[in-house]
C-alpha cells in the first residue's frame, strides 16, 4: 500500500471525516466512521474493501478496512457515497466529495465520461491533475473522457488499488482546524458479485486524522 510521496511536513489536523451513504436516492441514511488513530498521511491512500471480494484480484491483507455488510463497500451502482468532515466535534458535517446524488436513483448507475451506467460494473479512478473534492456529481462525471474527472476501467480492475498518482501539485496546507477539501475519493469499483471497494486519497501537503472526536 502507498504511503508516503514526501510531500511536505507532517502534522495532525484536529478534523475528522467520516463516509456518508445513500441506497437507492433515499438520502443520506447512514455513516461510516474510522477506526481510532486512524491517519492519512500525505500523499497517502486509505483503502476499504468488501471482506467477501476475491482473493485473485486483491489480496485483502494490503487494505486499510476490510468491512462486512452492512458498510460503505456494500455498494450498488445506485448507491451515492460521499465524504464529509467536520472541524466542530461533530455538531456540523460538510461535504468535501461526493459520488452519485443521493435523491435521485438513476437506475441501474449513472453515466460517467460517456461511459453508460459506468458507476455499475466498472472501476473508476480519478485522474492525476486532479487535487481536491468536488460536491458537484454532475459536473465531476462529466460528458466524456475530456471533460470528466474519473478514468473508467473495465469491471474487476483492481490493480491500483492503494497506488493513486494523484495531484501532479505540491498544494500548502491549509490552516488548521478549517475544512480541507484535499481529501477526496481516487477510486471507486464496483465489479462484480462482491467486488468492491473505495479509495480515499490525501493530496494536502499535511497529515489528517480520519477517526470522530
Amino acid at each position: 500500500v502507498e504511503r508516503s510521496r514526501g510531500l511536505g511536513d507532517v502534522y495532525k489536523r484536529q478534523s475528522k471525516y467520516r463516509i456518508a451513504q445513500s441506497s437507492n436516492g433515499n438520502g443520506w441514511q447512514y455513516y461510516h466512521y474510522f477506526p481510532a488513530g486512524a491517519m492519512l498521511a500525505p500523499g497517502a491512500t486509505w483503502t476499504i474493501v468488501n471482506s467477501s471480494v476475491d482473493g485473485t484480484l486483491y489480496d485483502t491483507t494490503n487494505a486499510d478496512e476490510v468491512l462486512g455488510f452492512p458498510s460503505p463497500v456494500h455498494h450498488n451502482g445506485d448507491d451515492a457515497r460521499a465524504i464529509e468532515q467536520t472541524i466542530d466535534g461533530g455538531t456540523t458535517w460538510v461535504i468535501i466529495d461526493q459520488i452519485g446524488d443521493p435523491d435521485n436513483d438513476p437506475g441501474a448507475g449513472w453515466d460517467v465520461a460517456g461511459v453508460t451506467e459506468a458507476t455499475k460494473d466498472y472501476t473508476l479512478v480519478r485522474k492525476p491533475s486532479i487535487c481536491m473534492g468536488d460536491t458537484n456529481w454532475m459536473a465531476s462525471l462529466g460528458t466524456d473522457s475530456i471533460n470528466s474527472q474519473w478514468i473508467v476501467l473495465p469491471q474487476n480492475t483492481m490493480d491500483s488499488l492503494g497506488m493513486h498518482n494523484g495531484c501532479n501539485a505540491t498544494p500548502p496546507p491549509p490552516p488548521m482546524d478549517t475544512i480541507n477539501n484535499m481529501v477526496f475519493f481516487s477510486e471507486y469499483i464496483e465489479g462484480s458479485s462482491s467486488n468492491k471497494a473505495l479509495e480515499m486519497f490525501n493530496a494536502s501537503s499535511d497529515s489528517v486524522s480520519l477517526d470522530k472526536y
